[in-house]
């Protein structure tokens, strides 16, 4: 027989004591080393229908933690249309000077290997970069979103649109350690239409595979492109960053959604 103990989703397994004369039941005994909130998956989403402003920055459900040097945000109706089917819209528009940034992460602490980890954006960027007014974008892992850096440091997997780097279209990148395997993709970003992007890591963190709208555009396999399993830590999140030129350039996020699959009892 199992009860709660203390906490919702806090198990316990205990067993009836029969001490009574006539045979009855007199209580329960916990049964010690069997604690468990069984397969429970974890699953954060926002769809950014109405987002918070403290001190012009977002505060939505989902506990993403914003900052910002030099840009702003606003809710948005981009997409509002039988098309797209945006329900609420977060505008991220960044400032006009190279190295203003925005970046929007949950906690950086978490860890891989032990659960399968799928991440979901639903963005649209609202103009290609061009050598004079140039920014770069990633949405996905990363232990870097804080410092306002668009690539990891160490540990990351995330879409990456960098024209300087790999032209206009989006580069799978998966790093471990400091190293970085990048696969660019043949698939641009497409200003004014939504793409849903989705990382994939399995639960032993032995590949990374990468999806546009439901497409495969990258797998990263420990044993061939990758030295080591992905392991992290690092948080789910997004960084826009001006590189050239003073026009502000902003990213629309229509969802977000990180799933933390368990397969196994905790």
């Amino acid at each position: 027989m199992v009860a709660t103990n203390l906490h919702p989703d806090e198990w316990i397994r205990v067993r009836p004591l029969f001490n009574n004369t006539d045979g009855s039941t007199s209580g329960y005994e916990t049964v010690a080393g069997d604690r468990s909130i069984g397969t429970r998956d974890v699953d954060i989403a926002d769809d950014f229908v109405s987002a918070a402003f403290i001190g012009g920055v977002p505060f939505p459900s989902c506990q993403l933690i914003f900052g910002t040097a030099g840009g702003t945000f606003s809710n948005n109706n981009s997409g509002s249309n039988t098309t797209e089917r945006t329900v609420g819209v977060l505008q991220c528009i960044n400032g006009g000077a190279a190295g203003n940034f925005i970046f929007g992460s949950h906690s950086g602490l978490l860890v891989c290997g032990y659960s399968r980890v799928r991440l979901f954006w639903r963005i649209d960027l609202q103009a290609l970069a061009t050598a004079g007014e140039d920014y770069d974008v990633s949405f996905g892992f990363s232990d870097n979103f804080f410092a306002g850096a668009v690539n990891p440091t160490t540990h990351g997997c995330l879409f990456r649109y960098s024209r300087a780097t790999d032209g206009n279209f989006w580069a799978c990148v998966t790093t471990i350690g400091g190293v970085a395997v990048k696969t660019v993709t043949t698939t641009a970003p497409t200003p004014g239409t939504y793409q849903v992007l989705e990382i994939d890591i399995a639960t032993d963190g032995s590949f990374v595979r990468y999806y546009i709208d439901n497409a495969t555009v990258a797998a990263h396999y420990q044993g061939s492109s990758l030295a080591a399993a992905v392991a992290g830590p690092f948080g789910a999140g997004t960084c826009i960053r001006k590189t050239a030129g003073a026009a502000a350039r902003s990213s629309f996020l229509d969802f977000f959604r990180l799933l933390i699959e368990q397969d196994t009892e905790r």
